[in-house]
């Protein structure tokens, strides 16, 4: 136990109890590597954000299908994935984004993504899902737009509004 918690703080940078933070500050739980990508867990404003680094492909699919669904069973439908850690995405880890998102919209909820890296948003624009889902530049945006949705007010691109795609 103490050499998982000594190559945690070496890689994160950091000793102590601290414990790695997010960009925006909020505490990161770690959980286990799926197969070369790193499903990182945080809270911002009550909501869950799910960071993704490294490579969704094929061979690792299944796994992190599991896991996020795992972890949106237990909380609110409503969820900020990060994919700016990605380095790779084929079209089975495309498969578990819209899966995710499938089964989000059924409870009644949304997810929102963060893409700024070119290579990740390309593929979006060109399979549609920039069409059928929120894109925003950082994990704090996002959730702010998860907000608006839920009270009400109709975000640019949002279900409700004029620009929302019906499929």
């Amino acid at each position: 136990m103490w050499r998982r918690a000594a190559l945690r703080s070496f890689l994160t940078g950091r000793s102590g109890g601290a414990g790695p933070r997010s960009a925006s500050g909020a505490r990161l739980r770690y959980g286990p590597s799926v197969d070369g990508l790193d499903v990182r867990e945080s809270r911002i404003a009550g909501l869950t954000v799910v960071d993704l680094v490294g490579v969704l492909d094929l061979y690792n699919a299944p796994a992190v299908r599991s896991r996020l669904l795992g972890l949106l069973a237990g909380g609110s439908p409503r969820c900020v994935l990060d994919l700016d850690g990605l380095t790779f995405i084929d079209t089975a880890g495309l498969s578990v984004i819209v899966g995710v998102v499938k089964r989000c919209r059924r409870a009644g909820g949304d997810v929102v993504l963060v893409v700024t890296t070119p290579a990740v948003l390309r593929l979006l624009r060109i399979t549609g899902l920039d069409t059928v889902t929120v894109i925003r530049e950082s994990a704090a945006a996002a959730a702010a737009a998860l907000q608006e949705s839920t009270t009400g007010r109709a975000a640019e691109g949002w279900p409700g509004s004029a620009r929302w795609p019906r499929t």
